[in-house]
């Protein structure tokens, strides 16, 4: 089975409620949003969690009509990365990010 997973744009605070919060302390602090890096490449400041040669296979940033973020494809693999960044969270409560999967298996 092969899956499909594209993350973007990592910020807080997030909708609906956020809303109302980031107009109460008027502050969003953007995490990552990857326009920095180039298409094909690695995010360099994400740490790796496992073996950094497959880390580097599976974890590319991509860009579909000018949104860049975070493309992942493997199969049966295990290999993580994150972000790490201090914050103080009543400054900050809320965490919104966008995501989608899509499930490129063939049927037949």
């Amino acid at each position: 089975m092969k899956i499909l997973l594209c993350v973007a744009l990592l910020s807080l605070p997030a909708r609906g409620y956020a809303d109302d919060q980031v107009a109460t302390t008027g502050r969003v602090l953007p995490l990552e949003t990857f326009d920095e890096y180039p298409p094909a490449s690695f995010p360099e400041q994400w740490k790796v969690r496992g073996d950094e040669t497959k880390a580097r296979a599976i974890y590319q940033v991509a860009e579909e009509g000018g949104n860049h973020f975070l493309h992942a494809r493997a199969e049966k693999q295990d290999v993580q990365i994150g972000l790490s960044h201090a914050f103080q969270p009543k400054e900050f409560p809320l965490l919104r990010w966008r995501w989608r999967v899509s499930d490129t298996r063939t049927t037949g």
